[in-house]
């Protein structure tokens, strides 16, 4: 977070309405959440970085093909402050790093714009990489909220 290094583990808990949360736990404090909402024609973020997407932004809808790219409309909500936003959602192959092996991977890109009503709308790159039986593996909310795997080059880092 903010270039600072947090090693963290991660609960995830399913919920009613196909809702999945994430949380990053640095001991028993908890440091990071984001939540996703799964159903039968989308999976979509719902909530990160402290901020809520109504509707949830949908990062991979079904059926789909890899390449594939939509158009996205509607607020973004940071504690008691609502803005219009809007978002081009982009998916590619790619390959990532998981356990220390190479894996083929779902690349999501989501440019997305905040406060589309104003004279000066706020941008930031949100990306996040899906890997088959595994999930999301990785995200990043531009270069300010990094999640990704630890590395297994450190000494006594374990899979």
């Amino acid at each position: 977070m903010a270039g600072v290094s947090i090693p963290v583990s991660i609960r995830v808990s399913t919920e009613r309405g196909g809702l999945i949360r994430l949380t990053a736990m640095q001991e028993e404090r908890q440091v990071d959440q984001e939540v996703y909402q799964d159903n039968a024609s989308a999976f979509s973020l719902d909530h990160a970085a402290g901020e809520t997407f109504r509707p949830p932004v949908p990062l991979l809808v079904f059926p789909m093909h890899i390449g594939d790219n939509w158009d996205w409309s509607g607020t973004t909500t940071l504690e008691n402050s609502s803005q219009a936003a809007r978002a081009t959602v982009r998916t590619a192959m790619s390959r990532t790093v998981i356990d220390g092996s190479p894996a083929n991977s779902v690349e999501v890109d989501v440019d997305l714009q905040m406060g589309v009503n104003t004279a000066t709308p706020m941008k930031r790159h949100l990306k996040f990489w899906f890997v088959k039986g595994k999930g999301i593996v990785r995200r990043s909310f531009g270069e300010e909220s990094v999640r990704e795997p630890r590395s297994d080059s450190r000494p006594g880092a374990k899979p």
